[in-house]
């Protein structure tokens, strides 16, 4: 006789699809979370030079966009303005930097005046980062 309905029983096909499904969720949860601060830890990695910088101001910025379709994408970042100084030239930039849970502890630390670690392109300065 055949079975006809499986409703009641997990088999083990069924417990891998799960099982799969739910380590696909957990990756796209991992990538949306830790992606951010690696391409930032990527874009550091390029610049060769380090000094001190000091914190001139901290915005919470709020970015809204809607798609083709009608939803709406909210982006939320921090725009950071610092200076720095490299061979008696001041540099003032701006550098908005996301909203991750790394980035909102160090900013608890930080407030104007504050002295920051920036890491810069020697032969072009006002390419930097800060480095959190």
């Amino acid at each position: 006789m055949k079975k006809t309905s499986n409703w009641l029983f997990w088999d083990w096909g069924s417990i891998f699809r799960a099982g799969l499904l739910f380590s696909a969720l957990l990756l796209i949860l991992a990538f949306a979370f830790l992606f951010p601060d690696w391409n930032r830890d990527q874009q550091a990695k390029e610049y060769n030079g380090n000094t001190t910088g000091t914190i001139l101001s901290i915005e919470s910025t709020e970015q809204i966009s809607m798609t083709e379709t009608g939803n709406k994408t909210v982006t939320y970042s921090y725009n950071i303005r610092y200076s720095f100084r490299i061979k008696s030239k001041t540099y003032v930039i701006s550098e908005q930097v996301p909203n991750t849970i790394r980035i909102q502890k160090a900013l608890e630390r930080l407030d104007k005046q504050s002295k920051v670690r920036v890491k810069y392109n020697q032969t072009k300065p006002e390419h930097s980062q800060i480095i959190f």
